[in-house]
């Protein structure tokens, strides 16, 4: 929560000098502002942070590594917005980033075989 006020002042102090002041009449622009503050960051990040604390980590990981993609999907399913080539080679990169990460097998296990060096650094 303080992460949001300070970024909340921050950006409401430089957006003073910045954006012209006739923006502040613009009903659609303060609806828009008022929907992200209340459900994007007021709910949904809260929720997000409860729901952390009963998630096993690397569901977790998986989970928000893939938001992304989740954004891009909504996006096209939702509001029907079109992807270019670009975009969807950035998903698939994002999706294949995320699965590798997740190969137990690949992750070094922290052990140092010394016997196996020793006999590579010998020959």
């Amino acid at each position: 929560m303080g992460q949001l006020a300070i970024c909340g002042l921050l950006n409401l102090s430089i957006g003073i000098f910045v954006e012209p002041i006739q923006s502040i009449n613009n009903l659609p622009l303060i609806g828009a502002i008022v929907y992200t503050a209340v459900f994007s960051l007021g709910i949904a990040y809260t929720l997000q942070i409860g729901a952390q604390k009963h998630t096993p980590p690397t569901d977790a990981a998986l989970i928000l590594g893939l938001e992304s993609v989740f954004s891009v999907i909504s996006g096209w399913i939702i509001l029907h917005e079109q992807l270019v080539l670009i975009q969807i080679i950035g998903c698939g990169l994002i999706l294949f980033a995320v699965l590798l990460s997740q190969f137990k097998e690949w992750k070094p296990s922290g052990k140092i075989d010394y016997e196996r060096l020793a006999e590579a650094d010998e020959s």
